[in-house]
């Protein structure tokens, strides 16, 4: 019972998920692909420095208050979405952090449901 293949779209898969090939799964040939981890672990400082400066006046200008620790998450998911998307040069994360900046304008300024029924 333990000799069973795998079917393929259980190695594709598995591949996707641990960021490797089909091949390199299946053979472990070629160079071994490092993990997810190794591959994004250095921060762009300028980049995040850029995003806590634009969330924390955004935040300024809506008269909300924002926690350092609220801050933090704030900041990390909008430089976790901006890396996801693959962008490098600095224009491309430039005008991806104006975007991310007038979506969180507009989440702050936009009454959601709890504040629509007391102001009714």
């Amino acid at each position: 019972m333990g000799d069973a293949e795998p079917k393929t779209s259980r190695l594709v898969a598995i591949a996707d998920a641990a960021g490797v090939t089909v091949e390199w799964l299946a053979t472990g040939r070629g160079p071994q692909p490092q993990p997810q981890a190794a591959r994004s672990s250095s921060i762009d400082a300028e980049l995040n420095a850029r995003i806590v400066e634009a969330v924390a006046a955004i935040y300024k200008e809506c008269g909300a208050a924002i926690s350092h620790r609220d801050l933090g998450r704030v900041t990390a998911g909008i430089y976790n979405e901006i890396i996801q998307a693959g962008l490098e040069s600095a224009e491309e994360r430039t005008g991806a952090l104006r975007l991310a900046a007038g979506q969180l304008r507009r989440r702050l300024l936009t009454p959601g449901p709890a504040e629509t029924k007391r102001l009714a």
